[in-house]
């Protein structure tokens, strides 16, 4: 079979020939999930010159912790994100001692690495 590539000039938009989706970890597995909107009314706002803001986020939990949202992975560099503990009595005791609450922070660092992205 054979298979038609079509290259854009850098900055240059044309509508896909396909679903849009992005991935994202549900259980431990990679699931492709569409875009919720208009793929069509976004190339054509983009060719007027107004840009589509996509960000690209990471959530994380730590066990006995709540979810840690919204980790950007357009940041590059070293970034510290606060734990918050699930249990509420814990939750008391780290917000009345500051030295618990600066403890409770974890350096996320964001690279560049072979075109994409890694956050370590």
């Amino acid at each position: 079979s054979k298979t038609a590539v079509s290259y854009l000039d850098h900055l240059s938009l044309m509508p896909l020939s396909f679903p849009a989706t992005y991935s994202v970890i549900k259980n431990l597995e990679s699931v492709e999930v569409p875009f919720e909107c208009d793929q069509n009314r976004v190339t054509s706002q983009a060719s007027k010159g107004i840009k589509a803001a996509v960000q690209q986020l990471v959530d994380v939990q730590v066990p006995g912790f709540q979810w840690v949202r919204g980790i950007s992975m357009e940041k590059i560099g070293k970034h510290f994100v606060e734990l918050i503990p699930r249990s509420l009595s814990l939750q008391a005791k780290v917000n009345g001692d500051w030295r618990l609450k600066n403890a409770l922070h974890v350096l996320t660092e964001v690279n560049s690495v072979n075109g994409g992205r890694r956050m370590t």
